[in-house]
């Protein structure tokens, strides 16, 4: 019996051996594995942070944005009210401008009837002055004829007195 015991221990001693092992071999994969898994969750711990940090960039980029939209709101708001007053300021430059070319036609047309009016003094100032001149050369013509006339009649009345002093002479008698 008592070998029967040292057998009996001996295969318990074994039985105990595989079992120690086969628990070894089990709490080393475990231990393993929460190794595995530590190493997982610092992964994701950090993961985690850098998403947080991501996530607070992206809220302040999202500040930024919402600011950028605000002022690009508020510009685009007042572009629209410059561009109301500019449009205004066109419509009203365009009725100027339509009122202007009226103006500009009107004068042209006032031009034109001026300077046909200056073509005609001025046609009507040429047949005076040719009229005038006619005039004048037929004033000079007769000046001429009447200067001429008297001088005959100067003539005529100088012979006539001398003629009129030889027959007034007293004759002196031929004694």
């Amino acid at each position: 019996m008592s070998k029967a015991l040292n057998t009996l221990n001996f295969l318990g001693i074994l039985v105990l051996a595989g079992l120690c092992v086969f628990q070894w071999q089990v709490n080393r994969r475990l231990n393993l594995q929460a190794i595995e898994q530590e190493k997982h969750l610092l992964q994701l711990q950090q993961q985690n942070r850098d998403l947080e940090k991501m996530i607070e960039g992206q809220k302040s980029d999202l500040q930024t944005v919402k600011d950028q939209f605000m002022k690009s709101h508020e510009e685009l708001a007042e572009i629209r009210k410059t561009k109301s007053v500019l449009e205004r300021n066109i419509l009203e430059l365009e009725t100027e401008r339509d009122q202007l070319k009226s103006s500009i036609a009107d004068w042209s047309e006032a031009i034109n009837k001026r300077d046909e009016q200056i073509r005609s003094a001025n046609d009507q100032l040429t047949r005076l002055a040719s009229e005038r001149n006619d005039s004048v050369l037929k004033y000079n013509s007769l000046a001429e004829k009447y200067n001429s006339l008297v001088e005959d009649f100067n003539k005529a009345n100088a012979q006539l007195s001398k003629i009129a002093g030889q027959t007034n002479k007293p004759q002196n008698s031929p004694n």
